[in-house]
């Protein structure tokens, strides 16, 4: 079904109402691989690394209305003599890696 549409010269033009597409949505989700490997590993970290702050302002301001919490595990680490690594965590850190995998895969 068409209308005719007069334009500003005179000219008649035929319109036809564009119908609603039916097309599937194209979802692209990021996928895990060898090309994207450091991407995931560097969301992943800084996702791990919110999570473990949220929390920790959480316990604190827990803390301050007098009810002290403190659900921390660690510190978890090692020591090689030459190069330490530790590092606390709680239950923000466990919550945030589900997040940043789904952020990871809407990128």
């Amino acid at each position: 079904m068409t209308t005719p549409h007069a334009t500003s010269n005179g000219a008649t033009v035929s319109i036809r109402p564009v119908a609603a597409s039916h097309a599937p949505r194209y979802n692209a989700l990021m996928k895990l691989n060898s090309k994207t490997r450091g991407t995931f590993v560097a969301v992943l970290f800084l996702s791990l690394l919110i999570g473990t702050l949220v929390w920790e302002i959480i316990e604190r301001l827990f803390g301050g209305f007098g009810i002290p919490i403190n659900l921390s595990v660690g510190p978890i680490g090692f020591d090689a003599h030459v190069v330490a690594l530790w590092f606390r965590a709680n239950p923000g850190t466990a919550a945030a890696v589900y997040p940043g995998i789904r952020f990871f895969q809407s990128l």
